[in-house]
């Protein structure tokens, strides 16, 4: 938990004034919620986050750069994929819609 809070902060580059001891055992909800926001936060912005895990983790920069290279060139087509398939949904929801309307608008027809 602690890392996990660190690792928010680090993306965000604020504090959040949490105590791992008390998310777990439940306590102080409202800071908890304001934390999952924060992280939800960090999580969507896009930021690439190995640099502030390497650091968290106390790993040699060195020692991951030739992992990071194939990291980052599947962290690429992955994102591409999800583009991709964002895109495929997106298309089929405006075909699911317009076939929608064009049967209310038939049925609308019919009434007349």
């Amino acid at each position: 938990m602690t890392k996990l809070i660190s690792l928010t902060e680090g993306v965000l580059g604020e504090e959040v004034n949490v105590k791992p001891n008390k998310i777990v055992a439940g306590h102080e909800p409202d800071k908890t919620n304001i934390f999952l926001q924060a992280m939800f936060q960090a999580a969507t912005s896009g930021i690439d986050t190995a640099p502030i895990v390497r650091r968290i983790l106390g790993l040699d920069d060195g020692e991951q750069a030739e992992a990071d290279d194939g990291q980052d060139e599947a962290q690429a087509q992955a994102m591409a994929q999800a583009q991709a398939e964002e895109e495929a949904a997106r298309q089929q929801a405006e075909a699911e819609a317009e076939a929608a309307a064009a049967a209310e608008a038939k049925r609308q027809k019919k009434k007349e």
